[in-house]
């Protein structure tokens, strides 16, 4: 009988724990379970007591960052052949510029990346821990292609500077898909794109 209240007990600290904030969570443990505690496992129980925080704590974090996912935008290239739509993350602070597409693993066919800048000017880009090959598209601020950078590869050689892929006049816009992307597509300097912002 004592086996099966102290397990509905157990249960229903669960249910509270799951249900409240990291902090809460803590306070529910450490009420329920410090004062019944020997003092020789009192270091179990601040383990225990700290993993739960770190888990908890984790889940709340990975929530956080959702609410902060990158804008999408829908951008159409007007190859000669016909027009070919691909959706994009946009870039415009400083930081999402800074970072690009580096550590992706992986980028769907369809989908790349937008960087937008305040006004035109020369464009350098480089493939600094960038884990995939990608065309480097630099689009001017009538929207009409001025270069592109094909298939490059990312920069591994960390005992080196990375090269620098320069737009050949000055861009407004530059946008990143996958490596091959533009030969396969037909998408060509001249081209006009249509941006969604």
């Amino acid at each position: 009988m004592a086996r099966s209240s102290s397990g509905l007990g157990r249960l229903v600290l669960i249910q509270e724990i799951m249900g409240s904030t990291p902090i809460r969570a803590a306070l529910i443990y450490t009420s329920a379970f410090a004062k019944r505690a020997p003092l020789k496992s009192m270091k179990i129980k601040i383990i225990i007591f700290l993993i739960l925080i770190s888990l908890l704590g984790s889940g709340c974090i990975l929530k956080q960052s959702d609410d902060y996912k990158n804008d999408y935008k829908k951008i159409i290239f007007k190859a000669d052949s016909r027009d070919v739509a691909i959706e994009v993350e946009v870039a415009k602070t400083p930081e999402e510029i800074s970072r690009g597409l580096m550590w992706r693993e992986y980028l769907d066919e369809y989908s790349g990346m937008l960087f937008i800048f305040q006004g035109e000017a020369p464009r350098n880009f480089w493939m600094k821990n960038t884990l995939i090959n990608l065309d480097i598209i630099f689009i001017s601020k009538d929207k009409k292609i001025i270069s592109i950078a094909e298939n490059v590869i990312p920069c591994s050689d960390y005992t080196t500077e990375c090269p620098l892929y320069k737009s050949e006049a000055p861009a407004q816009y530059v946008v990143e898909v996958n490596g091959g992307f533009c030969k396969e597509h037909n998408i060509e300097k001249g081209d006009e794109v249509e941006l969604e912002i």
